[in-house]
């Protein structure tokens, strides 16, 4: 059960500063002034989510809306799947006055865009969870990187008909990308990358660190870095070198020679999350079996279920999801616990059991990182409403990465300059800490069913039509 609390401190808007926004809901962190620190620093490290109003009362929104139920929802459901990959979080009794002022202190900090939607002054609750771009309050940096992990496997459902069998062989990610670029639905995109999430959750070295090359080559398509609690602006030249403190890295002498100090901070930053998900193996190979075995039936096979019998189907009560998970549960630990074809009870269980699948789909994780041998006596942000737990720790090492050069230029000159910079640094070897969680984990409607349908289609259409080089994809 969500904790519901009333904290009189909270309740202050000009302690609240704006921090992101996505169609549904509004992100807040919590900040004070430094002559307020000892009586507020526990609550440092907290952020606020606030839901935005609905342009009409039957609005059709790809999440559930209520804060009690989404909170719910994912200690009941999800955090029984991801176990302690997912975050606790608090219900905040919230009234219409301080949601007013919340909305015309950060009204001129909003992107233009968002500004159609305000906050909901209806909402009798707010979702408090620990804010995972930071580590502590302790005087070392910390790097946080958000990563959308999308769809992660490769569909086998006998529904699938023939004109939509190329999805047996392209992913998901990789067809949508062909479908948004066509119809500019994400002005982040500019061109189809070579990432593909299957190759990052393939478990396999060499594929995982050809797919975190090809993140860091855009990462401002399915990665978000925050250093210090702060959004990178990752679209902006020379935003590597922002993180020259992070690595502890010099590069005062080498302005001129800005790309070349750049890749090294790629190349960390490559090494730092090949070396976490390496660590992390057993957690991708969770998250890619649950989104699967989830969605055996695919949204073909749903959707017919679904047309046959929609007046059979509501959204779940939490006790009714709960009874999901443990038949599901259930069904993946005994193999010979099997599901019936076409009873109601059977294609309700496979249509909710999918709609899991498609939280799962649509989650982020998320990645903090800081060095791990620093000053003892240091204030733990997140120890007043969220214990931090034991975080884990990884080695990251340059001694053997100028020995490389050939994926650089031919040009001899820089790769000269370049091995020389990595002798520089080669005696780089530092700790750090990690927290590793995954977010972003409403529940999804019954209703957007059809709407996964249509969108399922139109990508697969448009990949098989418009795209003459067709990608295959391996698991």
């Amino acid at each position: 059960m969500s904790r519901i609390e009333s904290i009189p401190e909270l309740y202050f808007a000009s302690r609240w500063k704006y921090k992101a926004e996505g169609n549904v809901n509004i992100i807040l962190t919590y900040v004070v002034q430094y002559n307020e620190i000892d009586s507020y620093a526990l609550k440092l490290g907290t952020v606020l989510r606030l839901r935005k109003s609905a342009k009409n009362a039957d609005t059709n929104d790809m999440v559930n809306k209520d804060a009690m139920n989404a909170s719910l929802y994912v200690s009941t459901v999800i955090a029984p799947l991801l176990g302690e990959y997912v975050g606790e979080s608090i219900l905040l009794e919230v009234q219409p006055k301080f949601l007013r002022e919340i909305a015309n202190l950060i009204y001129s900090m909003r992107p233009a865009k968002r500004l159609h939607k305000d906050i909901d002054f209806t909402q009798r609750y707010a979702i408090l969870i620990s804010d995972h771009t930071i580590f502590d309050l302790g005087p070392n940096p910390s790097l946080s990187i958000e990563l959308k992990p999308k769809w992660v496997f490769l569909p086998t459902s006998p529904h699938i008909s023939p004109e939509n069998s190329q999805k047996l062989r392209t992913c998901r990610f990789c067809m949508h990308q062909h479908y948004k670029l066509l119809n500019k639905s994400d002005e982040r995109l500019s061109t189809v990358t070579e990432y593909c999430p299957l190759d990052l959750f393939s478990l396999v070295d060499e594929r995982m660190n050809r797919s975190i090359k090809e993140l860091l080559k855009f990462p401002g398509h399915t990665l978000k870095l925050f250093l210090r609690g702060e959004q990178l602006q990752v679209d902006k030249e020379g935003w590597q070198r922002e993180l020259c403190k992070f690595f502890e890295l010099d590069f005062s002498g080498d302005q001129e020679k800005t790309q070349d100090c750049n890749d090294v901070i790629l190349d960390l930053l490559h090494m730092l999350l090949s070396t976490m998900f390496r660590e992390e193996k057993n957690f991708l190979n969770r998250l890619k079996h649950l989104q699967s075995s989830l969605d055996e039936l695919d949204i073909e096979g749903i959707y017919k279920y679904y047309v046959a019998r929609r007046s059979n189907f509501s959204d779940p009560t939490i006790g009714e999801w709960k009874m999901v998970v443990d038949e599901y549960l259930r069904r993946i630990k005994d193999p010979r616990v099997s599901v019936g074809r076409d009873d109601d009870v059977s294609i309700r269980q496979r249509l909710y059991e999918f709609l899991i699948s498609a939280t799962l789909k649509d989650c982020s994780i998320m990645m903090t990182f800081k060095k791990s041998t620093e000053a003892s006596g240091k204030i733990d942000s997140s120890s007043a409403l969220f214990p931090q737990k034991t975080p884990k720790e990884l080695l990251l090492s340059l001694q053997d990465f100028g020995k490389n050069v050939k994926d650089f230029e031919e040009n001899s000159n820089r790769k000269r300059y370049l091995k020389d910079l990595y002798d520089k640094h080669s005696s780089y070897e530092t700790s750090f800490n990690y927290k590793i969680f995954v977010i972003d984990l409403d529940p999804k409607l019954v209703s957007n069913i059809p709407h996964y349908h249509e969108l399922d289609a139109k990508i697969v259409e448009n990949y098989t039509k418009n795209c003459k080089t067709k990608k295959t994809c391996v698991e």
